[in-house]
């Protein structure tokens, strides 16, 4: 039988079965106490959706008793308090028993969702000379923010970003459920090549640039002297060097062969004990 729901609790009572029709009346029960049914709720929404690693533990308020966690209706073993972090999607709600009552909270529908993969990949060599810059492709999620030196870059939200400056780069990726992820940093180098002596007397010119085979140097010196033309990789490398020993004074024009490979490279003209710089792209 069902006792009415407005019946003073921590009273006690007794039944006696008793049926007037037939006029039966039977024996009187023993007494006994009316307890309190607990009440507990979930703190929070009832529908959520989380990253795995930064779930926050589900909290419960509820009057005293004894406490036990359900996933899809089922007990979790070891989980009986009023926290719970949990670790997988599921239906979660908590039981609780106090005086031999129970009650079963409103359950909460839990979406625990996996971390995107970041990655942070150059799109070629990580050293070159400034104005050059290293091209980073970030993967792994719907939305992207560069960092260098663990600091935001302003701006630096596409999935591709052009290095300007030396540093160490990470992206930190955002999938679409909201979940966040950092890449593995990325070390560049854009080196500062070394201040030359202005010397615009030299009319010092290399093209085409871009070029896809040879260029063509020009320059004009003003007096006798050693004049070398070296040509370095993005890495400092010397990919090859010619000298004119005690050219005479002039226009000069040479024809120079590029490498096989694509980069950035940098041309220097020394003449004498003075140099100048230009940066190549082989294409």
């Amino acid at each position: 039988m069902r006792l009415p729901d407005d019946l003073p609790t921590f009273d006690f009572y007794a039944l006696r079965l008793h049926l007037p029709e037939q006029d039966i009346t039977g024996d009187r029960t023993a007494s006994f106490q009316v307890s309190q049914r607990p009440a507990a709720q979930i703190n929070g929404n009832l529908v959520r959706s989380l990253c795995v690693g930064t779930a926050t533990p589900l909290s419960a308020t509820s009057t005293s008793g004894s406490y036990q966690w359900l996933r899809d209706g089922v007990a979790i073993s070891g989980s009986t308090s009023l926290t719970h972090v949990p670790t997988q999607s599921g239906v979660y709600s908590l039981s609780v028993v106090l005086d031999g009552c129970s009650a079963v909270t409103p359950a909460v529908n839990l979406t625990l969702n996996e971390p995107p993969t970041a990655m942070a990949v150059p799109q070629g060599v990580t050293q070159v000379y400034a104005p050059a810059t290293v091209a980073l492709l970030g993967s792994g999620g719907s939305s992207y923010q560069w960092l260098n030196n663990g600091v935001v870059v302003a701006g630096a939200t596409e999935a591709v970003y052009q290095a300007p400056v030396s540093g160490t780069y990470a992206v930190q990726v955002t999938s679409p459920a909201g979940c966040t992820a950092l890449s593995v940093p990325v070390a560049v180098s854009v080196l500062i090549p070394l201040a030359t002596d202005e010397l615009p007397d030299w009319n010092f010119t290399v093209g085409p640039n871009p070029a896809s085979a040879a260029v063509v140097v020009q320059y004009t010196t003003t007096s006798r002297a050693d004049v070398r033309l070296t040509l370095t990789d993005a890495a400092g490398r010397i990919v090859w060097t010619q000298t004119w020993p005690g050219a005479s004074a002039g226009a000069h024009r040479h024809t120079l062969d590029m490498p096989a490979s694509a980069g950035t490279y940098v041309l220097t003209l020394t003449v004498g004990a003075q140099r100048t710089s230009q940066q190549l792209i082989r294409q």
